[in-house]
Protein backbone atom coordinates (compact mmCIF):
# COMPACT_ATOMS: atom_id res chain seq x y z
CA UNK A 1 0.00 0.00 0.00
CA UNK A 2 2.93 2.69 0.91
CA UNK A 3 4.20 2.58 -2.82
CA UNK A 4 0.95 2.97 -4.55
CA UNK A 5 1.76 7.01 -5.22
CA UNK A 6 5.31 6.32 -6.45
CA UNK A 7 4.61 3.59 -9.10
CA UNK A 8 0.76 4.50 -10.45
CA UNK A 9 -0.42 7.71 -11.19
CA UNK A 10 -3.39 7.72 -8.52
CA UNK A 11 -2.92 6.80 -4.88
CA UNK A 12 -5.81 4.61 -3.82
CA UNK A 13 -6.47 2.09 -1.48
CA UNK A 14 -7.61 -1.22 -3.51
CA UNK A 15 -7.79 -4.23 -1.04
CA UNK A 16 -10.10 -6.12 -3.47
CA UNK A 17 -8.82 -5.32 -6.71
CA UNK A 18 -11.20 -2.66 -7.85
CA UNK A 19 -9.42 -0.56 -10.02
CA UNK A 20 -7.11 -0.67 -13.03
CA UNK A 21 -4.86 2.18 -12.87
CA UNK A 22 -1.92 3.65 -15.35
CA UNK A 23 1.74 3.45 -14.21
CA UNK A 24 3.97 5.84 -14.18
CA UNK A 25 6.03 5.92 -17.29
CA UNK A 26 9.34 5.04 -15.81
CA UNK A 27 7.90 2.16 -13.91
CA UNK A 28 6.91 0.35 -17.17
CA UNK A 29 9.72 -1.70 -17.78
CA UNK A 30 9.86 -3.24 -14.39
CA UNK A 31 7.01 -5.16 -14.08
CA UNK A 32 5.77 -6.22 -17.78
CA UNK A 33 4.23 -9.49 -16.46
CA UNK A 34 1.20 -7.04 -14.61
CA UNK A 35 0.97 -4.69 -17.42
CA UNK A 36 -1.57 -4.80 -19.78
CA UNK A 37 -1.63 -3.39 -23.15
CA UNK A 38 -2.45 0.05 -22.44
CA UNK A 39 0.24 0.81 -19.67
CA UNK A 40 -3.03 -0.13 -16.87
CA UNK A 41 -2.83 -3.13 -14.21
CA UNK A 42 -5.18 -4.13 -11.85
CA UNK A 43 -3.96 -3.11 -8.51
CA UNK A 44 -4.25 -4.91 -4.94
CA UNK A 45 -2.97 -2.75 -2.27
CA UNK A 46 -1.87 -4.55 1.22
CA UNK A 47 -1.40 -2.93 4.39
CA UNK A 48 -0.01 -4.46 6.97
CA UNK A 49 -2.87 -4.06 9.18
CA UNK A 50 -5.31 -5.97 6.14
CA UNK A 51 -2.57 -9.26 5.82
CA UNK A 52 0.79 -9.32 8.05
CA UNK A 53 2.46 -12.20 6.30
CA UNK A 54 1.91 -11.04 2.88
CA UNK A 55 2.81 -7.48 3.42
CA UNK A 56 6.17 -8.81 4.93
CA UNK A 57 6.30 -11.41 1.78
CA UNK A 58 6.07 -8.40 -0.47
CA UNK A 59 8.12 -6.03 1.50
CA UNK A 60 11.04 -8.63 1.32
CA UNK A 61 10.72 -8.75 -1.97
CA UNK A 62 10.64 -5.58 -2.58
CA UNK A 63 14.44 -5.45 -0.32
CA UNK A 64 15.44 -7.47 -2.93
CA UNK A 65 14.32 -6.63 -6.06
CA UNK A 66 13.52 -2.95 -5.97
CA UNK A 67 9.70 -3.74 -7.29
CA UNK A 68 6.95 -3.94 -4.75
CA UNK A 69 4.72 -5.74 -6.51
CA UNK A 70 3.91 -9.45 -6.98
CA UNK A 71 2.14 -10.92 -9.42
CA UNK A 72 -1.19 -12.35 -7.92
CA UNK A 73 -3.16 -15.20 -9.90
CA UNK A 74 -4.17 -18.73 -9.45
CA UNK A 75 -2.35 -21.54 -9.92
CA UNK A 76 -2.81 -24.05 -12.42
CA UNK A 77 -1.74 -24.74 -15.99
CA UNK A 78 -4.03 -25.97 -18.58
CA UNK A 79 -5.84 -27.89 -15.32
CA UNK A 80 -8.09 -27.04 -12.61
CA UNK A 81 -6.90 -24.63 -9.79
CA UNK A 82 -4.44 -26.70 -7.82
CA UNK A 83 -5.84 -27.96 -4.23
CA UNK A 84 -3.01 -29.78 -2.68
CA UNK A 85 0.83 -29.98 -2.61
CA UNK A 86 0.80 -33.04 -4.56
CA UNK A 87 -1.20 -30.81 -7.38
CA UNK A 88 0.88 -27.51 -7.00
CA UNK A 89 3.88 -30.30 -7.34
CA UNK A 90 2.89 -31.67 -10.83
CA UNK A 91 2.08 -28.73 -11.90
CA UNK A 92 5.28 -26.71 -10.89
CA UNK A 93 7.16 -29.57 -12.99
CA UNK A 94 5.54 -28.92 -15.75
CA UNK A 95 5.93 -25.62 -16.58
CA UNK A 96 8.38 -22.67 -16.31
CA UNK A 97 7.54 -21.48 -13.12
CA UNK A 98 11.05 -20.68 -10.78
CA UNK A 99 10.66 -21.26 -7.62
CA UNK A 100 7.19 -22.73 -5.33
CA UNK A 101 6.61 -22.15 -1.83
CA UNK A 102 4.61 -23.52 0.42
CA UNK A 103 3.81 -21.41 3.57
CA UNK A 104 2.65 -23.93 5.60
CA UNK A 105 5.62 -25.87 5.65
CA UNK A 106 8.26 -23.19 5.09
CA UNK A 107 9.55 -24.27 2.14
CA UNK A 108 10.74 -22.68 -1.01
CA UNK A 109 11.59 -25.14 -3.69
CA UNK A 110 13.68 -24.34 -6.67
CA UNK A 111 14.31 -25.85 -10.14
CA UNK A 112 18.01 -26.82 -10.64
CA UNK A 113 19.45 -26.23 -13.87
Amino acid sequence: REEVKNWFHRDVDSPYMSFCLNFKEDKLDKVPAVLHFDGTARLQTVSEKDNKWYHGFISKWFKKSGVPIVLNTSFNDREPIVENPEHAINCYMGTNIDYLYFFDFGLLVKKVD
